[in-house]
């Protein structure tokens, strides 16, 4: 019965990294690109506009929410990897209102 309980511990310890690297990764893909992002749009709505600007976080939550459609359609035979694809609209000045996963 000790046997079981170690198993499921080494188990329990392997899929914990895993999700931490994983929650990780995607953050800091999620959290990076803003920072370029709003350093260019300032000048450029400087030059253009704030309303041409506007565009570019609604495409990416268009393109974000593609995505999930994708994975929620075909979740089994996608690859974890996959779902870094949610973090799309942050690489176009937006990010969603999604629920922290941690």
């Amino acid at each position: 019965m000790l046997t079981v309980f170690k198993v499921n511990a080494d188990a329990e310890r392997a899929v914990q990294e895993s999700v931490n690297n994983f929650l990780m990764t995607s953050q800091w893909i999620s959290s990076v690109p803003v920072v370029f992002f709003a350093a260019i749009a300032g000048a450029l709505s400087d030059e253009f506009g704030r309303k041409p600007l506007i565009f570019f976080p609604i495409l990416g939550s268009v393109i974000t929410l593609g995505a999930n459609m994708i994975n929620y359609a075909f979740i089994e035979q996608l690859p974890l990897e996959f779902f870094y694809l949610d973090n799309v609209a942050s690489f176009f000045g937006g990010d969603q209102n999604k629920p922290n996963l941690t």
